[in-house]
This record gives structure tokens, sequence and C-alpha cells, in this order.
């Protein structure tokens, strides 16, 4: 996740966005090319937990509310308003501080930010951890309205069941390296965690997907 977002510099494999080699120096490079990024750790680095839900939703896109080097507050406000509403997000206002939110609508908070971006591929790892059973039906259901829309979306997780549900293909790491590819409706937990482990082989298992980029959703 750290690469595809420019934290990090692949060793030995190049990028591809859309087919198209993809250099990536920086965040700002991935933000620029529609990259987005939730990570697990969401009160350190997915929201500024002191700051208001209006603060955390524009601050990813400043740009299109500001006009010769001021802010317009109310395009601001709009905004926020629009996704507090549509990610049902559960807040005593606009101007409430993240922190005093719950995890699953803090998760929807730093889920807003790229969405007012509009951002065409989102990293999201882990997440659904620390929230609660309503909270994590939301966000599958958001991740599920992303990809219809038109967005890829990258899901990183330890929950075996969760990938199966949300997801039209998984791909399985190894000692990191990839060890098999498979195709979430044709297979199980265990056939999962037994290409994780190393404990059998998948090639034969490996099912090649293609498919438009509006419906990748793994």
């Amino acid at each position: 996740m750290t690469s595809l977002f420019g934290l990090l510099k692949p060793e030995r494999r190049e990028l591809l966005l859309t087919g198209q080699p993809l250099q990536l120096n920086s965040p700002r490079d991935a933000v620029r090319n529609g990259i987005a990024l939730v990570p697990e750790e969401r009160r350190t680095h997915g929201v500024a937990p002191v700051l208001s839900v209006l603060e955390n939703i524009t601050m990813a896109s400043l740009g299109r509310f500001s006009h010769w080097g001021l802010l317009d507050a109310s395009a601001q406000a709009r905004e926020s308003e629009r996704l507090i509403t549509e990610l049902a997000i559960k807040t005593p206002g606009p101007d409430a501080a993240v922190q005093l939110l719950s995890g699953g609508n803090q998760q929807k908070v730093a889920l807003a930010k790229w969405l007012s971006r509009h951002s065409s591929l989102y990293l999201l790892d882990e997440p659904s951890v620390g929230v609660d059973i309503g909270a994590k039906v939301e966000i599958y259901r958001l991740i599920a309205r992303l990809a219809e829309g038109g967005a890829a979306v990258l899901v990183l997780s330890s929950d075996l069941p969760e990938l199966i549900g949300i997801t039209h293909r998984i791909v399985v790491l190894h000692r990191g390296r990839i060890a098999g590819e498979f195709a979430s409706r044709t297979t199980d937990s265990d056939q999962l965690l037994a290409c994780a482990t190393g404990a059998s082989e998948s090639d034969e298992q490996v099912e090649p997907i293609i498919e438009e980029a509006r419906h990748v959703r793994a």
C-alpha cells in the first residue's frame, strides 16, 4: 500500500496505472494521479482528530475551495454537508471534532476526504477494523458503490470472509510474493489460508480475470 501511495519506492517492479508506467516519488504525486489511501491507523494517519469533520473532509481538496488565496467557506460547508448526508456520518455537526466520533464514523470521514476529491483508485488498509457491525455494513456498501461508479478499489485485509464477500478477485501473498490469485465467487477461507501459509500449491487454481476498471474491487 505504501509503495502505491508514493511513501516507499518499489525495489524491483514498476507501477502501472491504466496500463501506463507511473512514477511516484511522494504522496503528492499519488494524489495528483487520483490515488487515495485510507490507512489502518486512521486516528494517526487517516484523519486529524482535533480538527473538525468539515476540515477533515475538505483538507485533501482545498484547491477546489480556494480563490485568489482565500477559502470559500460556504462551498466547504456545502461539500461537507453533502458527504455527511451521503455517507450517513453520525456527528453533532460539521464543526464537531473528529475525535468525538465513533470509530466507524471516523472511518467514514477518512473516506469522505477522498470522495470529495473524486479519486479514481482507493487503497483501503483493513477498512473495517475497530468498527461495529452496522458501520462495517455501511463501509462495505460504500466500497461497492465506488466500484460501480467507475473507481478501482484495492482492499488489504486479514479478514478472509470479508474479502470473499466484498471483492471479485483476491491476490494472496506469501513471504512477500504473490502466491495465488482467486476468483472470490469460487474460493473459500480454507483455500486462501492454505495459500497464504504456503501449505498448498495454488497455481492450478488461479483463474485469469479480465474486467473493465469500473468493476475492479480487489
